[in-house]
């Protein structure tokens, strides 16, 4: 089965004309557990495609992609679109954190002329329960502080302004947020830093990387 399926794989790489120093390696045993692996061997990029939808199972289980992302220790590119595209513009899904940085150096990296759009999402506690009156100064007082954040993160970014424009600060849920900003964009690449919350394992993922790798928006970049 390996010599088969070493075969098929040959012939496909020769089929794609991309050139390069190409090198199969094909095994056996668990997919999760082989690509984990894989990560290791001292790689730059690990670049997988979308899983194959098993509707109601996706919903309960992790997804092999989502396994691999949550222990790999490189950065991995999920592509989910027409590997033909042009890398010209990104989302960067910032929390200010360094992976947040991370991701942003990455993209730009791997996309020579693309050009980045920071957006954070932030949230205002109990605002939905509130008056207009009260709910108004406190969401003012987020915006600020956020602003003054994303002002600080971006100068200590270091990446010139015609490769990573200003952050755009919002107010709701994360995810709705960046998938909005994806769609409205038009963006072919999403780069986004996964982390967990401080202590945790670090093979735990943040769940809004989560919830990204399990209904993808557009290609994504993932950096811890």
């Amino acid at each position: 089965m390996v010599a088969k399926t070493r075969e098929k794989v040959e012939s496909f790489v020769a089929a794609l004309d991309i050139g390069g120093d190409i090198e199969v390696d094909v095994r056996a045993g668990d997919p999760v557990a082989e690509m984990i692996q894989a990560t290791h061997a001292m790689i730059d990029l690990f670049i997988v495609g979308t899983h194959r939808r098993r509707g109601f199972l996706d919903a309960i289980w992790e997804t092999i992609v989502q396994k691999v992302v949550r222990h790999a220790p490189c950065p991995v590119l999920l592509v989910c679109e027409d590997a033909s595209q042009v890398y010209d513009s990104a989302i960067l899904a910032t929390d200010f954190s360094p992976a947040s940085s991370k991701a942003a150096r990455m993209a730009a990296i791997l996309a020579p002329g693309i050009k980045l759009k920071p957006v954070n999402a932030i949230h205002v506690p109990y605002q939905g329960r509130m008056g207009a009156n009260a709910a108004a100064p406190l969401e003012a007082a987020f915006m600020r502080d956020a602003e003054v954040a994303a002002n600080n993160w971006r100068a200590a970014l270091s990446l010139d302004d015609a490769v990573c424009g200003a952050v755009s600060v919002r107010n709701g849920s994360a995810y709705g947020i960046i998938k909005a900003a994806v769609e409205n964009e038009g963006a072919p690449l999403l780069a986004v830093g996964a982390h967990g919350r401080v202590g945790a394992m670090p093979s735990v993922l943040g769940s809004i990387a989560n919830d990204l790798l399990r209904e993808p928006p557009c290609d994504i970049l993932i950096l811890r």
